[in-house]
């Protein structure tokens, strides 16, 4: 019996201090091999992550762009406009818009990046607005001044000089004089605005913003019911996209973030107003234009490192005199062949505009620097080329 306890005793025994440390040392030597590859799964995923998101940033950037750039030049109704057709302001102008450009980074220090453009675009802006007639109007010929309109929301954004129009098959366009509200309730009053006459040679001799309302307006149903559709547009609009250091963060008052903006004033102001943020993070946007469709283009081909519009503008034209012999519409430009103030040159020109748009990553990390023991952002480039409308009209 002694004997069996015996041998039951030594078949049982523990490990030994010896070989428990053996195990710890490889067991630790596993986990921390495991540890680098779940650590670099984690930055590879972190590190890819960022990569989409600033390749998005810049894609939706571009979107916006592309939006407003479509719209460079397009005047409801159509009209030549005096205020084009001078050398400070026209409807399409590439500008720089200093020297250089820093923003301090989290951690005070100046960061000095490649000079942004500035892209300015002339448009009749539509209003996010919308109204319905009050009641229906069936003046005698120039006997109302005023428009009723129940604007459900966001009427307070109406400017005086606003256009409004009435949105049936008895259209008519109105300028904005004056506004009165009771609740949604929008009384405007009628102007005259001699500078939107047509002049290309319909109608002539009348304007087609009316002081009276002179035709009468239905429901959508086609009965006497109101609901005739209204709409908004404020005319002669600026619209401006360039880099500025924006202070985005409300515990440091120092670092700033490079950022897309979007600006807008109206032809005849000096100043834009507030800034609005397109994209954060926002490092380069170059623009360029080609008048061949790629084969060259006016700013890199004519050694234009920096956006002045004047050397922009002359090379421009001359590329235009070019084309107009190819291309008959070009010769119907405002001024001659070579005038880029036209409001409509780039419709009439197969123009390609290119905008270069570079973003970076919302963090620093090691991952992105070349440098040991160092971080630094990522950054995407991304090119969006944009054939203006009508671009088919004009051969090359």
């Amino acid at each position: 019996m002694c004997e069996f306890k015996l041998h039951s005793r030594r078949n049982h025994r523990g490990f030994s201090l010896v070989e428990l440390l053996v195990a710890l040392v490889f067991t630790g030597i596993l986990m921390a091999g495991m540890s680098k590859i779940f650590t670099a799964s984690i930055s590879n995923f972190t590190a890819g992550t960022e990569t989409i998101g600033i390749q998005r940033t810049a894609r939706f950037a571009l979107l916006q762009l592309q939006e407003d750039i479509l719209q460079a030049g397009y005047l409801l109704p159509p009209r030549i406009v005096t205020e084009l057709l001078g050398n400070a302001q026209p409807p399409l102008k590439i500008e720089t818009l200093q020297t250089k450009f820093t923003y301090k980074s989290t951690d005070g220090t100046d960061v000095t990046l490649v000079t942004p453009d500035e892209l300015q675009m002339v448009m009749d802006l539509p209003l996010s607005l919308h109204g319905i007639l009050d009641a229906t109007v069936d003046p005698a010929a120039g006997a109302t001044d005023t428009l009723k309109v129940l604007i459900p929301s966001g009427g307070a954004a109406l400017k005086v000089g606003d256009l409004a129009f009435i949105e049936d098959s008895a259209w008519e366009i109105f300028k904005i004089n004056g506004i009165a509200s009771i609740g949604n309730t929008y009384t405007l009053t009628l102007a005259d605005n001699t500078t939107l006459l047509d002049q290309f040679g319909n109608d002539t001799n009348a304007s087609l913003v009316s002081p009276f309302i002179n035709k009468k307006h239905i429901g959508t149903d086609g009965g006497t019911a109101p609901g005739a559709q209204v709409a908004f547009v404020r005319p002669l609009q600026v619209v401006s996209y360039t880099i500025q250091a924006m202070n985005l963060d409300p515990g440091n008052n120092t670092a700033t973030v490079p950022c897309l903006i979007r600006r807008t004033k109206a032809l005849a102001d000096a100043s834009f107003g507030p800034s609005e943020i397109i994209v954060e993070g926002v490092t380069g946007f170059q623009l360029d234009w080609s008048l061949d469709g790629g084969k060259s283009w006016v700013r890199k081909d004519n050694g234009l490192t920096t956006a002045q519009w004047g050397a922009i503008k002359t090379a421009t034209s001359s590329q235009l005199t070019t084309i107009a012999t190819t291309s008959p519409l070009t010769k119907l430009l405002v001024g001659g062949m070579d005038s880029t103030v036209d409001p409509f040159w780039f419709n009439y020109a197969p123009v390609v505009i290119r905008l270069d748009i570079e973003t970076r990553s919302k963090l620093q990390r090691t991952e992105y620097s070349n440098a040991a023991n160092a971080a630094d952002y990522r950054t995407r480039r991304e090119t969006l080329l944009i054939s203006s409308r009508n671009f088919a009209l004009g051969k090359i």
